[in-house]
């Protein structure tokens, strides 16, 4: 049995671009009347942490310690991505909230164990000078204390 390494010792910090991966679960049983689109009758929603998220996630599941630091909107996702992370150990999320852009979100549809499709809602244009220095203060801060630093760069504005 292969077991995950025990990161207990490491102290983390990851800055990058936050996202809140949905996941709609349901069954297609039909084609619409309208279009020849399939119907997926939706049974239950899923919200996990994505993007730099996700990487803080998993380094969270190995005990290691790890801060987050990362852009939000000023939006329900922002406050579905926070309660999402509150209930990991070991996390430190610092949150820099843009209300100009909205936090971003990936939406699947999945029906049968098959991705139907997939709707993105977000801004790819780099974040404000104003949050890119609060990035860049909050993380040369928490390098005084941190033993590593993960850059994790999704393309969507924060590693500027």
């Amino acid at each position: 049995m292969i077991r995950p390494k025990d990161f207990s010792f490491v102290r983390t910090i990851c800055v990058g671009d936050l996202m809140l991966d949905r996941f709609i679960y349901g069954a297609v049983t039909r084609i619409s009347p309208e279009s020849p689109v399939p119907v997926i009758s939706i049974e239950r929603t899923e919200s996990v942490p994505g993007g730099a998220a996700n990487v803080t996630r998993n380094i969270a599941a190995m005990n290691g310690e790890c801060s987050l630091v990362g852009v939000i909107g000023n939006d329900k996702v922002g406050t579905d991505l926070i309660s999402s992370l509150s209930e990991f150990n070991h996390v430190h999320f610092v949150p820099i909230n843009d209300s100009a852009r909205p936090t971003i979100e990936k939406t699947r549809y999945v029906a049968q164990g098959q991705q139907l499709l997939r709707a993105d809602h977000e801004s790819v244009s780099s974040v404000s000078q104003s949050a890119e220095d609060r990035i860049y203060a909050c993380a040369v801060e928490m390098l005084q204390s941190r033993d590593v630093l993960v850059i994790s760069d999704y393309a969507k504005g924060v590693v500027t």
